[in-house]
């Protein structure tokens, strides 16, 4: 029982360390780079979230998509 507890701790302890990858845009005209990123603190569990599942980076990246950016990654 103890190492369960121990071993879900930790587990929590780690995944509050990980951060959703930036998405990456750059501007064809200006050779410009931006990143559209999530905040840690947008999630519930981190270690299962990426960038896509925050609206606000989709609605980020839906913006410079619409202004001619093109995604890198």
């Amino acid at each position: 029982m103890i190492r369960s507890t121990l071993s879900l701790a930790v587990l929590f302890s780690l995944a509050g360390c990980t951060q959703p990858e930036p998405i990456v845009l750059r501007n064809p005209v200006t050779g410009e780079v931006r990143q559209c990123r999530a905040t840690v603190s947008a999630f519930v569990f981190p270690i299962a979230a990426t960038a896509e599942t925050s609206p606000a980076v989709r609605q980020c990246v839906t913006a410079y998509e619409a202004a001619g950016w093109w995604r890198l990654n």
